[in-house]
């Protein structure tokens, strides 16, 4: 499980990775939210060459990792919304309780959110 800093004061959120959920613990009541799984259906990236710079060393008949879903490094935005790095990169809209998944970005290890640009004009 990764943890991410609460947004609001009040929220951890957490990632299962194996099995592409996220899940919200609520420090002042000491309370989990239900499980929010996300139903990604699209085409996961086939995984096979983990060292991609060195030729010589991929092998691209074997698939090596895997392609299922999955879910990890959850971190809020500063309007709350939660961003989760994985298969694919995916965005978690905390009013609605529904993902935006990124398939062009298809398998992300780790990520961070900067405080965002207030629009001009």
């Amino acid at each position: 499980m990764k943890f991410s800093p609460p947004a609001d004061g009040s929220s951890v959120w957490l990632t299962v990775q194996d099995q592409n959920p996220l899940v919200r613990f609520d420090t002042r009541t000491e309370k989990f939210d239900p499980v929010y799984k996300d139903q990604y259906k699209g085409r996961g990236p086939g995984q096979t060459n983990t060292i991609a710079p060195w030729p010589q060393f991929r092998n691209n008949d074997t698939e090596t990792i895997g392609s299922a879903p999955r879910t990890h490094t959850a971190v809020a935005d500063p309007v709350g919304n939660i961003w989760a790095s994985g298969r694919p990169l995916k965005k978690f809209d905390i009013e609605t309780k529904k993902y935006i998944n990124f398939p062009n970005v298809p398998d992300t290890y780790g990520n961070a959110v900067d405080q965002g640009r207030k629009h001009l004009g």
